[in-house]
């Protein structure tokens, strides 16, 4: 009995989602040989990561070669990865005419890496002007990542133009964009102040996870900016980006709990963050973490501060 009449790409599925990988292999070459551009794939994909057993990038170019030609964009994408990474005799040039092909077919992260190609002058002569055009293309389809290239590379020279870019990448998703349109609305000289825009981004890259930003949404909720003033849903904030790793968040923690503004007052607690918050190369910070550690060691007896130390895990 023909193999693909066993189960032919589903089974090749089945047999890789479950860590078969040979007979995921020969399930996908079966069905790829009778034409299945989606087991062509899945086959290119086994061979060039060495799922069954070492890379074989000149089996993995076949594969992937056989659906390129019914215009296939997973394998246009993994071509153009290929052909930038010289891999299976490939080369920056085919690197291009695949990605071109699969950015023609609505791929946006063709569109990006295509991009990258123009702007760093990769496989052609540096083109900057069309690696934007990919990039603001890439953008208008809701890439969240062009969008925050585009503002990266605008951030310099028009601010304005930038911070649109950020916007819109935040309004795709991407939290590093919100928190850096919340900066821009509240502290660059070159746009318009808008606390409100500010407090609005800064919250959602907080709520997406962004460390910095938990931190500086927990002050803008302390100071009353954003909506009515609460210490103590300023210090669930700040808790969250001390464990996040985030040092103003460590030392804003640290100080409400010093101070007993949001929380209960504990001194330990506040020992214990304190230590752990890194210096910021900002002289007056810098200053405020020092003289709030003496502070603290004044509190506490020698024993208790080893203590302490002894139990924070090494970084």
């Amino acid at each position: 009995m023909p193999i693909r009449a066993i189960g032919g790409y589903d089974q090749a599925l089945s047999e890789y989602t479950a860590g078969n990988f040979t007979a995921a292999l020969l399930f996908a070459k079966a069905a790829g040989t009778e034409g299945d551009v989606r087991a062509q794939v899945l086959a290119g994909h086994i061979y060039r990561n060495g799922d069954a057993g070492i890379p074989n990038y000149f089996e993995a170019r076949k594969w992937y070669e056989k659906a390129a030609l019914f215009n296939d964009s997973d394998a246009l994408v993994a071509l153009g990865e290929m052909g930038y990474k010289n891999e299976g005799g490939l080369t920056a040039g085919d690197a291009k005419t695949y990605w071109t092909r699969a950015a023609q077919s609505g791929r946006p992260d063709a569109m990006r890496a295509l991009a990258d190609l123009n702007i760093k002058g990769i496989g052609a002569a540096r083109n900057q002007a069309e690696g934007i055009d990919w990039l603001s293309l890439a953008a208008d389809s809701g890439d969240a990542k062009a969008a925050k290239r585009l503002g990266d590379l605008y951030i310099d020279s028009a601010p304005q133009t930038a911070l649109s870019y950020y916007e819109k990448a935040a309004a795709a998703g991407d939290v590093g964009s919100a928190y850096i349109a919340a900066i821009m609305y509240a502290e660059n000289l070159s746009v318009k102040p808008n606390q409100g825009a500010a407090s609005k981004l800064m919250e959602q890259a907080a709520r997406g996870g962004h460390p910095a930003a938990m931190a500086d949404y927990g002050l803008l909720i302390y100071q009353g900016l954003a909506g009515d003033r609460s210490p103590e849903t300023a210090v669930k904030w700040f808790k969250k980006a001390a464990l996040a790793g985030d040092d103003q968040g460590k030392f804003f923690y640290a100080y409400s709990l010093a101070k007993g503004d949001g929380a209960p007052q504990n001194f330990e607690a506040a020992y214990r963050w304190i230590i752990q918050t890194d210096k910021s190369g900002i002289p007056d910070y810098d200053k405020d973490i020092e003289t709030l550690r003496t502070g603290l060691e004044g509190k506490l007896s020698p024993d208790v501060r080893v203590r302490i130390a002894s139990e924070i895990p090494p970084r």
